[in-house]
């Protein structure tokens, strides 16, 4: 039984001294500038990514955003993608009003926008976190 199942670790951008920037996306996840391709919803920092256990939008809650209120020292914004214009319509207020009483800013935007922004304050050094959210076939083109 012991050694039947193996855990590997994968350095992401070990080159790089950049960070992490998202190259493309499609319905399925996102593809890094490192060519690793990352399937589903994700959780973005400088220089790290995490899957991030949501389904869709009706999962991010205060729970699904608490890892983000331990972080120390503390981020500077967190770039929340939650796939098209009507999702960002759909967030509950009481989410984003959680989140500032953490002291977190949060800029939610359609995960396309969300990416560039991520993207741009990460060049930036900006200690940027981004949670994204694949938007779904009907919304975008397939990229990978």
């Amino acid at each position: 039984m012991g050694g039947q199942y193996k855990t590997t670790v994968t350095i992401l951008n070990h080159d790089q001294e950049g960070g992490i920037f998202i190259d493309s996306y499609n319905s399925f996840g996102f593809k890094l500038l490192s060519g690793i391709q990352v399937v589903g919803p994700c959780v973005l920092f400088p220089r790290s990514l995490l899957h991030w256990n949501v389904g869709g939008l009706q999962d991010i809650n205060e729970d699904s955003l608490h890892l983000f209120t331990l972080l120390d020292p503390k981020i500077d914004i967190l770039v929340l993608g939650v796939g098209n214009h009507e999702n960002v319509k759909k967030v509950d207020f009481k989410i984003l009003q959680y989140m500032r009483s953490k002291k977190i800013n949060v800029e939610l935007l359609p995960t396309d926008q969300a990416l560039s922004v991520f993207n741009f304050l990460n060049a930036e050094k900006r200690y940027v976190a981004g949670a994204f959210i694949p938007q779904t076939v009907e919304d975008t083109e397939d990229y990978f």
